[in-house]
């Protein structure tokens, strides 16, 4: 995976709009990691409505009902890097910004 060293990288507007409603706590870890990571990523969900919630569940995109999203204690973020390991983007956010969720 290729990555770019000795560039600071910030959240876009749309990353900050996709954080609306959730928690600032976790908002603080989202901003932290960005601030150190060497490979760019943005924010593409964060509080869900439970009528998306549903879909994405009966879609198999979610496996419960009960998820973070709902109550913004979670967000969804993406990478572009086609060979970035799917799953694991927050994993490595919580883990640069040294964070236990």
């Amino acid at each position: 995976m290729k990555t770019t060293k000795n560039i600071m990288f910030e959240l876009s507007e749309r990353s900050c709009r996709k954080m609306k409603g959730v928690d600032q706590g976790l908002i603080n870890v989202v901003k932290r990691a960005i601030e150190l990571t060497h490979i760019d990523f943005g924010v593409t969900e964060g509080v869900r409505d439970i009528e998306r919630q549903k879909h994405l569940y009966k879609i198999g995109a979610s496996t419960t009902m009960n998820s973070k999203h709902l109550i913004g204690r979670a967000v969804d973020a993406g990478v572009a890097c086609w060979d970035w390991p799917i799953g694991s983007i927050g994993a490595y956010i919580s883990k640069l910004a040294g964070f236990k969720y």
